[in-house]
């Protein structure tokens, strides 16, 4: 089992939609996932499937900070065996994928949370607009998406951003959600104030609504629960497409 994680970074708060051809402000993005506990695990960096040693903070800089709109990795391993960052470099926008691998879930009990904390490091850069979408999800080791046993009928399609049935931990951004920014959102905001489960603890922090829908990703029986719990929750709330 994986847990993985799709953390939007909607916008940079700059009208330079170059952004990234200033190595310092990608330097800043790193820096704040360096600082999270699994950014700490990272010895390998560079383009994606070309990842290479990178012992230093100063080497992954080297590496990814180039100037360049790219897809790069931030890795533990040469072939990553407990976490991996993948960052998304675009015109005016960073997109971050994060998984947590089978050896680092059963020996960290704070994986899941781990994950979440990256992108809320990323959030409070400064750099950023906000937090156009985030969450986790279970994987299979194939990296399919965790398929659940479901007890209701599969769930209508909807649209809202990027989809995330499934999920186990959310991150709701109300903040960049109630904004005139382009990249808003007001379905976030719905699901932000909606009804959760009781078992479901939601907590908060500047404008960020954090909802955790299990902590287990072992018992089949509590991960299923978890799983057609947030598929349901999203159908209620969001509109089908």
């Amino acid at each position: 089992m994986i847990a993985d994680t799709a953390l939007a970074i909607y916008r940079f708060v700059t009208d330079e939609m170059r952004w990234f051809e200033d190595r310092s402000r990608v330097g800043r993005a790193l820096d704040a996932v360096l600082d999270t506990p699994l950014g700490s695990l990272v010895r390998y960096a560079g383009l994606v499937k070309e990842a290479t040693k990178a012992p230093t903070r100063a080497a992954v800089h080297n590496l990814v900070a180039t100037g360049k709109d790219e897809v790069f990795s931030l890795q533990d391993a040469a072939r990553p065996e407990r976490t991996t960052v993948v960052l998304s470099i675009a015109y005016g926008a960073l997109a971050v994928d994060a998984r947590c691998y089978r050896a680092e879930l059963s020996q960290r009990r704070t994986a899941i949370d781990d994950l979440a904390t990256i992108g809320i490091a990323l959030r409070t850069t400064g750099l950023f607009a906000g937090l156009a979408v985030g969450f986790v999800r279970p994987l299979l080791q194939s990296y399919a998406t965790y398929e659940f046993d479901r007890v209701q009928p599969r769930a209508a399609r909807r649209h809202s951003g990027m989809l995330r049935s499934g999920a186990i931990l959310d991150l709701i951004d109300t903040r960049f959600h109630a904004s005139n920014d382009e990249g808003a959102d007001p379905g976030e905001l719905r699901l932000a104030n909606s009804d959760v489960p009781p078992w479901v603890r939601r907590s908060g922090q500047d404008g960020l609504v954090i909802l955790r829908w299990t902590r287990d990703l072992a018992d089949k029986t509590t991960l299923d629960r978890a799983c057609e719990a947030h598929e349901d929750w999203l159908d209620r709330n969001l509109p089908a497409t």
